[in-house]
This record gives C-alpha cells, structure tokens and sequence, in this order.
C-alpha cells in the first residue's frame, strides 16, 4: 500500500506548476477554484493535473518493489 510520506515526496519532485496545481487539488480546491487563484484557464487546470498525476503513477509505482504475477 502506498503511504503518505511517498506520497508527499513524489509530490515534492514535481515541476512547480504541477506542484502547484496537484497540490491545491488535494486539498480539496475546485478546477475552477485553482485556475483562479493561479490565473489560469480551467481547462489549463485540468490539463495539469492530469499531467501530475501521471507523473507521480509512474513516479511511484517505479519505487514501489514490483510483485510477480502468479
């Protein structure tokens, strides 16, 4: 299972426009809420936090010890 702390560093080597975004998403920010704190299209937000979260995917599941399919 994956724990918080991997979580938070995998989020901490993020660009910091996807930090930014990802960020205030988890924390339970709207699209629209985020793209106007940080002056930018929703569609913008969308994008950026698809981006990260394909990012921390592969991230993570590159840390995380690989199991063997039976």
């Amino acid at each position: 299972a994956l724990k918080r702390e991997q979580l938070v560093r995998a989020v901490r080597e993020l660009d910091l426009p996807l930090r930014q975004v990802i960020g205030l998403h988890l924390e339970g920010f709207s699209n629209l809420e985020i793209a106007e704190i940080l002056s930018l299209s929703p569609g913008n937000v969308g994008v950026r936090i698809h981006r990260a979260r394909t990012t921390l995917e592969k991230m993570i599941t590159k840390t995380l010890p690989q199991t063997v399919a039976s």
